[in-house]
């Protein structure tokens, strides 16, 4: 359900305002809910709050352990780098390419917020935060001139995960 928003940002943003397209997308969204609603109301079953989530201001365990704290501490520097090399560089992009990135910043804010206003806690959730943070960083490890930093937090990265998996 958080995700019809990105939809609608994604349209309004990629591509001029067509009425149909905007119907196409939200029949399509709205089109399960339809096929569900209709057989438990057929079942005589009808409880709709068994299924639609109703958001519920929550907060996300995070472990506390050392290394984890490292890794975020790691994962919050290179994605800062990355987002200010994005910056720097939006100037000479294509419109698209501009149009693209926002879009995967709006989607990086939508899937931040999942954990927190979902009733279950878990660090599950995060992970379809992955692909704009992994295009962030990305980003950050390909495109400045100088290679040092870039190549020192690559062989840091490295040599977490190799800790991490032989301690």
């Amino acid at each position: 359900s958080r995700y019809f928003l990105l939809l609608l940002v994604s349209i309004l943003i990629l591509r001029p305002f067509n009425l149909p397209e905007w119907i196409t997308g939200i029949i399509g969204l709205l089109m399960p809910y339809y096929f569900l609603f209709s057989i438990s109301f057929l079942k005589d079953s009808w409880d709709i709050h068994q299924f639609l989530p109703i958001p519920k201001w929550g907060g996300v365990i995070l472990p506390y352990d050392k290394w984890f704290i490292v890794l975020m501490i790691f994962l919050a520097i290179s994605l800062i780098l990355g987002v200010y090399y994005l910056l720097e560089s939006m100037n000479r992009l294509a419109i698209h390419s501009r149009k693209a990135w926002n879009l995967v910043f709006y989607y990086f804010i939508i899937t931040i917020t999942l954990p927190f206003l979902s009733s279950t806690s878990n660090l599950l959730f995060f992970l379809l935060a992955i692909p704009p943070l992994a295009a962030a960083i990305a980003n950050f490890l390909f495109y400045p001139q100088n290679r040092i930093l870039p190549n020192v937090l690559a062989i840091g990265f490295v040599v977490y995960i190799l800790f991490l998996n032989f301690r």
